[in-house]
């Protein structure tokens, strides 16, 4: 799992959880080491500001369970690359087809 797809997972499971999570409990969750969790989180505080709390027992929460990510914007040279790719595509699905 790639970085990002993990960050969006742990919003996921931060927004939805009622009581903190351990990292150990998080790992769990998203497949990796409680080392990486803790990587992860302090990543996702200074790239995207999470209102992430650490509590006295090391655990994790969210102060504001409001917080979004940021959507994923695309400009102007990948948006052309992905209309290009997604026409492409439709003409092989039509080719295999017809065989």
């Amino acid at each position: 799992m790639d970085k990002i797809t993990r960050i969006y997972k742990l919003h996921e499971i931060l927004k939805i959880t009622r009581y903190p999570l351990t990292s150990k409990q998080i790992a769990e969750s998203l497949q990796c080491s409680s080392r990486s969790i803790n990587r992860h989180i302090n990543e996702y505080i200074d790239e995207f500001g999470a209102p992430i709390e650490k509590t006295k027992d090391h655990k994790y929460q969210y102060t504001d369970k409001t917080f979004e990510l940021p959507g994923i914007w695309l400009n102007a040279t990948e948006l052309i690359a992905l209309a290009t790719m997604q026409s492409i595509l439709k003409d092989v699905e039509t080719g295999i087809f017809k065989q």
